[in-house]
Parts: C-alpha cells; sequence; structure tokens
C-alpha cells in the first residue's frame, strides 16, 4: 500500500515539475491535463477488471470480484455471478482497508490464494480493496487539477511580468 503511495505521489511530483518547467518556458500545452485524466482513467480501468484465474497447481488469482459479506474469517464475494468463499487466516496479508469489518457490501477486491479441490474454499494470501484504492485515486486527481490551475494562474502571472 505504501508503495502505490509513494509512486503516485512520484508521479504527482514529476508531473508537477514538468509543468512547472513548461510554465517557467512559457510553453505549456493545454492538453496536459487531458493526457493527465485520461492516465488516471486507464489506472481506473486497470484496478477494476474482472478476472478469475484457477491454476492446475491450485494457485487462484482474482480482481474485480464484488464484497457480499463478512462471516467470522470468512470472506464472501462474487466473481462473473459465481459465489466463492474466501478463507483467511493470520497470514493473510489484507490491503485497503484497515480491517475486514471496514469492507462495504459491493466493494471491488483483488487478491489472491489457493483452493481445496474438496471444498471449492480459497485460502487468501493476499486480498486488496480495490474500492479504497479508486477513491484514493479520485482524491489525487483532485488534487492535480487543483496543481494545474495554480499552475496556469502562476503561467498568466509570469506571462504578464514577460518572462
Amino acid at each position: 500500500m505504501k508503495n502505490i503511495y509513494l509512486l503516485m505521489f512520484s508521479l504527482v511530483i514529476m508531473l508537477g515539475l514538468g509543468l512547472y518547467s513548461s510554465v517557467y518556458a512559457g510553453n505549456v500545452d493545454p492538453a496536459s491535463h487531458q493526457k493527465i485524466e485520461k492516465v488516471y482513467e486507464n489506472v481506473q480501468k486497470a484496478v477494476s477488471k474482472l478476472s478469475l484465474i484457477i491454476n492446475a497447481d491450485g494457485t487462484v488469482q482474482f480482481g474485480g470480484a464484488k464484497f457480499v459479506s463478512l462471516n467470522g474469517s470468512n470472506i464472501y464475494i462474487t466473481a462473473y455471478g459465481l459465489p466463492l468463499t474466501l478463507s483467511t487466516n493470520s497470514n493473510t496479508q489484507i490491503l485497503g482497508v484497515a480491517s475486514l469489518s471496514n469492507m462495504i457490501a459491493g466493494d471491488t477486491l483483488s487478491g489472491k490464494g489457493s483452493i481445496n479441490q474438496s471444498t471449492g474454499i480459497i485460502t487468501a494470501s493476499s486480498i486488496r480493496n480495490e474500492s479504497q484504492n479508486q477513491q484514493k485515486i479520485i482524491d489525487l486527481e483532485n488534487q492535480i487539477k487543483s496543481l494545474m490551475e495554480q499552475l496556469k494562474r502562476l503561467q498568466v502571472e509570469m506571462k504578464a511580468m514577460n518572462y
């Protein structure tokens, strides 16, 4: 999770520095804002893609699954309309939420684990709540929009000062 924040923060800094240098040089591309929005739209689409992969060795990967409910250490989800049970334990890595009880019906989950071929229950090694991440991406987009507006105001001011 910290890696995602670090990556997004680095991206924002690089974009900000690049735009600042463009403002200073007086050659800001008016389409920059649209390009940044397109990148984040693609990130959001990639995050929410539905997938369910069960390998021959019993390992499972899923993405875009919908959270249904929680009962003790079991998480109930649906993927492609199929009801699935995820079993968690002390080794399960939970990402995107502080605890399992913070998940809301309809949240989008991704993760991996191994399936018990007799019961069909997936013992999850990691689960990520992607819905929470999407809200954080939206918040970052809003911060970038605000920074871009500030940069545009700076450009106008610098042009007025004949830079």
